[in-house]
């Protein structure tokens, strides 16, 4: 758990220092950025401070960029009393290699957007690994020396693996991430899509809604039946809830994991999302006793995209005519991948905007001194129901 920076303190008590430090820096805060402190004796009077402690104090606030001291002059409040050093860090592999999904620049760019509209400073990183890195096993060393030396007040992450997240909340700054550890995660809810897309689809006429997914990690080959993998996960009890919702009976040969196909071998590198969704229809649909299906909920656009050329390949027609396949699907608004098909399927959004409008007012709470939300926080997607273009943001917090 993040731990706040402090000044060293003594069992559970304040120092005088700290306690005069507490009340200038509260003064500060209320006059604001630039405004003149009262003097040096009149600052004695106010605090009941010893000329030592309050030295200590005006030297730690002046250390932390809380105020400046001009000689003959007088004490002000620094011009950037407030402002905050954010980081973005970003796993890299989430934006290089053979597959890379538009969502994360675009969660950066929003992010990007909450720290200036702040007035914080930032820096944006990568995580590494080899050569140049600290011993916190994934920075560039730059990002390292500026968390031990506090420059660093909290960190936005994205992917960061659970030494990553480790290594910062252990030097007081507090991390708030997607799609991998930290203090607080905000990460969609693709277990409240399974659910609702597999109700609206019943809603729809169809009544062999099947449910499948694509991995990032490595596949495994059809060696075993998924159902043993799957039966517990949590997408996979949404799919069954909206099932039972719908009145529609459990199949297991509809639950399909793409780490199951024969078409990947035993142990390979994990092919990319298309190529997993596309192998996914084609084999589906070119068995001789292809399992009879109406319906399908997808929780990528990059699976949906193969999977939906892959139909098309079968010759399998897609959309609500009669003999078609529907097909629900989350969609990362913003992102074209599935515009050719826009008219034929349902698509559920997830606004990048919104989610990085979230995360940095969870930051804004933390940095504040607020306890963390219980994580993770659950971004809902939003159901599409007129065209992409006219679209206006809407909120997607679950509560």
């Amino acid at each position: 758990m993040f731990a706040p920076k402090t000044i060293p303190s003594v069992g559970n008590r304040r120092s005088r220092v700290q306690e005069t430090c507490f009340h200038i820096e509260r003064l500060a805060m209320t006059l604001g950025a630039g405004a003149q402190l009262p003097t040096f004796v009149e600052l004695r009077r106010d605090t009941g401070a010893s000329v030592v402690t309050l030295n200590r104090a005006l030297e730690s606030l002046e250390s932390r960029g809380v105020l400046t001291r001009r000689h003959a002059v007088g004490i002000f409040v620094s011009p950037n009393v407030g402002r905050k050093s954010i980081a973005i860090i970003c796993n890299q592999s989430f934006v290089s290699g053979p597959e890379v999904s538009p969502f994360w620049q675009m969660l950066m760019d929003g992010l990007r957007d909450q720290v200036a509209a702040r007035g914080h400073e930032l820096s944006v990183h990568f995580t590494l690994e080899g050569e140049g890195v600290e011993d916190s096993g994934v920075f560039h060393r730059d990002l390292a020396r500026a968390v031990e030396a506090g420059r660093t007040d909290g960190v936005f992450g994205i992917g960061l693996n659970r030494q990553a997240a480790a290594w910062l909340q252990d030097r007081g700054v507090a991390v708030v991430g997607s799609h991998g550890k930290a203090d607080v995660e905000v990460l969609v809810d693709f277990s409240h899509l399974a659910r609702t897309a597999t109700v609206l689809l019943s809603r729809r006429g169809c009544r062999r809604v099947a449910l499948w997914v694509g991995h990032r990690h490595r596949v495994t080959g059809g060696d075993f039946s998924p159902s043993k993998e799957w039966n517990e996960h949590p997408q996979a009890a949404a799919y069954r809830e909206g099932l039972a919702e719908a009145g529609l009976i459990y199949d297991p040969s509809l639950l399909i994991d793409s780490r199951f196909l024969p078409a990947f071998q035993k142990g390979v590198v994990r092919p990319t999302f298309w190529e997993q969704g596309y192998q996914m229809a084609l084999h589906v649909f070119g068995q001789k006793t292809a399992p009879r299906i109406d319906g399908i909920v997808s929780l990528s656009e990059l699976f949906t995209q193969g999977v939906l050329i892959g139909m098309e390949r079968r010759g399998v027609a897609i959309g609500e005519t009669s003999g078609a396949v529907q097909v629900a699907a989350h969609n990362n608004r913003g992102v074209p991948l599935l515009a050719p098909w826009a008219d034929r399927i349902t698509c559920f959004d997830v606004v990048p905007a919104d989610m990085a409008e979230t995360m940095a007012r969870t930051l804004d709470a933390v940095l504040a001194g607020a306890s963390p939300p219980e994580s993770p926080l659950w971004h809902r997607p939003i159901l599409r129901t007129v065209p992409e273009a006219t679209l206006e943001r809407e909120p997607s917090l679950s509560p």
